[in-house]
């Protein structure tokens, strides 16, 4: 424990009296950055005041909490609630469909207002948490995603859905499985191609989510006719 850190803990002693280990180990560990950045040199005496010391520990919690983030429970429950309001607007967005289908579209309109209400929640829960990089991390991160859901994820579905003899689940763990492929391949392209200025285009299978750059024909993983692909 060098000069400083000591004084540190001299400083305390004085201040705090018998209820000051666990803020003394705060102080030790934290005392360099905080000086360097107050430019602060403490001077070992009794009057030196309470209310700098107390000053310091708070800069010390506050410059920890950026770093515990991803230990603390908020993060946990920022990305617990992000995963829920979207799954909740993709939910709603089905009971909308629904309920159109039914003719029920009082229903309708308000699952469609309580999905869009669940992603701005969804929204706002990822960017507190911190998890919105920049477009070259977001294509990283889009392909580590697709890549894992068709290397990984979807076979292990597939294998479960044929042994139980589930030819729905099935069918729609193969689309998505494939069209993941394709969406990794298109963010792999993005990223390499990051500063292109000329504008791309993308369509949309309505069935299985295949995107291509051109109309096809039909789509190369569910045979729909090209015409129905959705341009964007």
């Amino acid at each position: 424990m060098n000069f400083l850190n000591l004084t540190m803990v001299n400083v305390y002693n004085h201040t705090f009296g018998s209820n000051r280990k666990s803020k003394q180990k705060k102080i030790v560990a934290g005392l360099p950055g905080i000086l360097v950045a107050a430019s602060v040199l403490l001077p070992d005496h009794e009057g030196f005041p309470k209310e700098t010391v107390e000053k310091l520990i708070e800069l010390l919690d506050n410059n920890k909490e950026d770093a515990n983030m991803s230990e603390n429970k908020t993060l946990k429950n920022l990305m617990a609630a992000f995963a829920g309001e979207a799954e909740a607007n993709r939910k709603y967005t089905a009971y909308a469909k629904k309920a159109a289908q039914e003719g029920k579209l009082n229903a309708a309109k308000l699952f469609r207002a309580a999905a869009d209400a669940e992603t701005l929640h969804a929204l706002k829960h990822f960017e507190v948490a911190g998890k919105i990089g920049s477009t070259a991390d977001n294509l990283k991160d889009g392909i580590k995603g697709e890549t894992y859901e068709y290397k990984e994820m979807y076979p292990d579905f597939v294998k479960e859905a044929e042994a139980e003899g589930n030819k729905a689940a099935l069918m729609s763990f193969k689309f998505a499985m494939k069209a993941e492929e394709v969406h990794a391949g298109l963010y792999k392209d993005a990223l390499e191609n990051i500063d292109q200025t000329e504008e791309v285009f993308y369509y949309l299978c309505p069935v299985c989510g295949n995107i291509e750059k051109v109309r096809p024909d039909k789509c190369r993983i569910c045979g729909v006719p090209g015409e129905r692909f959705i341009k964007y």
